[in-house]
């Protein structure tokens, strides 16, 4: 029996699946420049939500299903004693009453730009069920910028959650940096609390909810002038 010379058939086959990935190219880089913009530049196209105790608070366009929130204030208080209270997210519990409480779990890396904060933090979900996760925080500072970032830990290397209904998503960064008025505190977060929720309680914290945690931040920053 003569074997059968698919060469033809192959080649056909190479040659459309060459015409696929050209085709479905353009999307890929445009999916990976969607990505990029929001791990890593922020939403380009923040919308203006309101303006409230010198602060002023702002929607981005729904990603996954949760609107992202940013939040810019300017006070009268010194760069420092706000990254006084924010270099240390095992003590977060102390100042923000959403967060039940922030506890260490490592510091991993010996440098300030390796350095990673591992937490794991029990958020007051009332009058829903608190949620739980583990948040790795990491420090950036170029000239007078300095960002704390925060993104949920990988699951392959942290616990399995049990006794906290486990938060799905939650990332983004603070950021402190001079002002004329003192000195301006940036909040930017991507948060998915992850099983049912009122959309209720999501609009809450979305205005008054964020804001009320700005201003326990600006009080605990007050006391560590």
């Amino acid at each position: 029996m003569r074997a059968q010379d698919n060469s033809k058939h192959y080649g056909f086959a190479l040659h459309r699946s060459h015409k696929n990935i050209v085709s479905i190219w353009p999307c890929l880089i445009i999916s990976a420049l969607l990505l990029l913009s929001v791990t890593s530049a922020g939403f380009a196209q923040w919308r203006e939500d309101d303006r409230e105790d010198d602060c002023i608070r702002y929607k981005g366009p729904k990603y996954g299903g949760v609107i992202p929130i940013k939040v810019v204030c300017v006070w009268p208080l010194t760069p420092q004693s706000v990254r006084k209270v924010l270099s240390k997210p095992e003590n977060y519990d102390r100042c923000l009453s959403r967060i039940e409480s922030s506890e260490l779990i490592s510091t991993s890396g010996q440098k300030l730009k390796s350095k990673i904060i591992r937490i794991y933090q029990v958020h007051n979900g009332s009058p829903a069920s608190d949620r739980g996760l583990y948040l790795d925080y990491q420090v950036d500072q170029r000239g007078d910028r300095w960002r704390m970032s925060f993104k949920k830990s990988p699951a392959d290397q942290v616990k399995p959650i049990t006794d906290h209904v486990e938060a799905k998503t939650n990332r983004g960064y603070w950021e402190v940096k001079s002002h004329d008025q003192g000195v301006q505190v940036t909040l930017e977060s991507l948060y998915d609390p992850g099983g049912s929720v009122p959309s209720f309680l999501v609009r809450w914290f979305i205005s008054g909810g964020v804001q009320k945690m700005m201003n326990e931040l600006r009080a605990c920053a007050r006391r560590a002038q």
